[in-house]
């Protein structure tokens, strides 16, 4: 059985630390010799397999090091996504003044868990002057989700696996990163591949079995098509879109999900992906009987989301400009009602009904409705005032 662990984070204060906390099942099977095979049709839909808990998923010797002094600006870039509820936590990177780039599964967890309050989550650099800190942009008038564009909301834990989905992108309530974003590789398939056999391929990330919220490099990463555990041909059973991500030896810890994959380019490092977890091989054996057991597993690779798959977002967010403040938002709702677009209280809010209200005012124009709080869409709204046009829509 093979498993994709999703290095989360440690719980809160708790003692009971889950560095893999989140499992994807895939659909194949190894047995021991002698024993009966089982068809896919036969195995049950939702199979009792332990959690795998592993701390750390270490190819070799574990080399992961402190932040050099020759990478110390990335300090400044990379920092950590944390639940100010729960203590879970990820890594998250600068893409631009206000906007980082994590795993999907860090802001709204998978199809079989709990949805993380996206509004409580907060975003951290951890540099030489001090911490600086920000919620995400919407927090304190419900437009966080406005604020992302990801692969996924319910990552697809069931084979195949949605890891190829497993991005996303986010705007931050206060322009952090003021170091600007890290570059965006455009790197081909080939390139990447060529990259990762010269050795020249490495992770930066916060790891929770290590001490503090101290940035880590690990390198050289090795990165493969297959392995002896398992073939290309298996992987591609395994995965959705397996060919858009980069299998990897980074070693890696709990909260590393979310963390660049670098490598140098002419101005600097570039993102050549998002890690987002550790494909694990689990050996689940038939006893007389009937009974299943699982025998320890073993990780065969971590994985990543290339960049080609977000580097887009991060241009359509950029340009998503969204009203910021309860002023701003009172004023769109005062403006819709004043067309009979939208019924409730003017709270300054953003909620289901004004973007309802929203969508109704963009079909009335004739436009596919997105129901986004735009600033554009106040301005719009604000020049019909002063001409004659009546808006009518029914609810």
């Amino acid at each position: 059985m093979a498993l994709l662990s999703l290095p989360v984070a440690t719980l809160g204060r708790s003692k009971r630390i889950l560095a893999s906390t989140l499992t994807l099942y895939a659909a194949f099977a190894i047995l021991a010799p002698g024993v009966e095979a089982l068809s896919l049709s036969n195995l049950p839909s939702r199979p009792e397999i332990p959690v795998i808990v592993s701390k750390v998923a270490v190819f070799g010797s574990d080399d992961r090091i402190k932040l050099p002094e020759s990478h110390i600006d990335l300090a400044q870039k990379i920092g950590t996504l944390t639940s100010r509820k729960t203590g879970a936590s990820c890594t998250a990177f600068c893409v631009g003044a206000d906007l980082i780039a994590t795993a999907s599964h860090c802001l709204f967890g998978t199809s079989e868990s709990a949805k993380p309050d996206v509004s409580d989550i907060e975003f951290a650099l951890h540099t030489k002057s001090g911490t600086i800190s920000t919620l995400l942009a919407g927090s304190d008038i419900g437009t966080t989700k406005q604020n992302i564009i990801s692969g996924t909301e319910a990552l697809a834990v069931r084979p195949p696996i949605e890891a190829a989905n497993d991005w996303a992108i986010a705007r931050t309530r206060a322009a952090v990163c003021r170091a600007g974003g890290l570059a965006l590789s455009r790197a081909s398939r080939q390139d990447v591949s060529n990259l990762g056999a010269a050795n020249a391929v490495y992770q930066v990330a916060v790891h929770r079995d290590l001490p503090g919220a101290d940035l880590m490099l690990a390198k050289p990463c090795g990165l493969a098509r297959s392995f002896a555990e398992a073939s290309s041909e298996t992987i591609g059973h395994d995965f959705l879109n397996a060919e858009a991500i980069i299998f990897h030896t980074c070693d890696t810890g709990g909260g590393s999900s979310g963390s660049p994959l670098l490598s140098d380019g002419p101005n600097g490092p570039e993102v050549i992906g998002i890690n987002v977890g550790t494909y694990v091989l689990s050996r689940m054996v038939l006893r007389a009987g009937g009974k299943t057991e699982t025998e320890p597993s073993q990780p065969i690779a971590n994985t990543a989301v290339e960049t080609p798959r977000f580097a887009g977002a991060v241009t359509e967010l950029a340009a998503r400009d969204l009203l910021r403040t309860a002023t701003e938002i009172r004023g769109l709702q005062a403006m819709l009602k004043k067309y009979d677009l939208y019924r409730p209280p003017l709270g300054g809010q953003f909620t289901g009904g004004l973007e309802a209200a929203i969508k109704r005012f963009e079909r009335s124009s004739g436009r596919q409705p997105s129901g986004l709080p735009r600033r554009a869409l106040l301005q719009e709204i604000a020049g019909w005032a002063t001409q004659t046009h009546v808006v009518k829509a029914k609810y």
